[in-house]
């Protein structure tokens, strides 16, 4: 697609990705000005990309066939950004009407094996609430109990820490029980 003008190439964003034409010229731009030839390429080559069995005149209601199709182009489009921000997508069950449908879509950090993904978060979380890195692994007791952090939840207001007890049932409590 070297060959193309600009305005060609966006105008095949346009109609092949679905987005509007102000959008689809901020794209090209930044992916033309980008230090990854990966990136310029694929700014060129978005035009041969048009996603499957789209119609001129666009979906007009869902049902099981435009949904596969649908998801197929989505988890084609989450692999391109997966690729570049190092992330892994995963896509729920999609639930639908006539008029509109919903999936659960969920991003995580690309760990490598062996890399314990709850204490990636808890690092990057812990210094909210007072805590230190450190503390992940750590015991503490609660009631009769002795609990091992498994975990934290950077949403909660108050229990944000996940223990675990000896027999693996995991329970919430508030941050104060890793300060005393």
């Amino acid at each position: 697609m070297s060959g193309s003008s600009r305005k060609d190439i966006i105008a095949g964003i346009v109609s092949g990705v679905g987005v509007s034409s102000a959008y689809a010229s901020t794209l090209y731009n930044n992916a033309r000005k980008s230090a990854n030839p990966a990136d310029r390429l694929a700014a060129d080559s978005v035009v041969a990309s048009k996603p499957a069995a789209t119609s001129t005149s666009g979906i007009s209601g869902f049902d099981k066939a435009n949904l596969k199709t649908i998801r197929r182009d989505l988890s084609a489009a989450l692999e391109l950004v997966e690729k570049k921000h190092g992330v892994k997508f995963e896509q729920g069950n999609i639930r639908f009407s006539g008029a509109n449908f919903r999936m659960r879509l969920e991003c995580n950090v690309n760990t490598a094996p062996g890399v314990d993904g709850e204490k990636v978060k808890w690092d990057n979380n812990c210094f909210l609430f007072g805590l230190k890195p450190e503390q992940y692994g750590s015991t503490f007791r609660s009631g009769r109990d002795t609990f091992t952090v498994v975990g934290i939840n950077p949403r909660a207001k108050k229990n944000a820490i996940i223990g675990r007890n000896k027999r693996g049932t995991e329970y919430i409590f508030p941050t104060h029980v890793l300060r005393s």
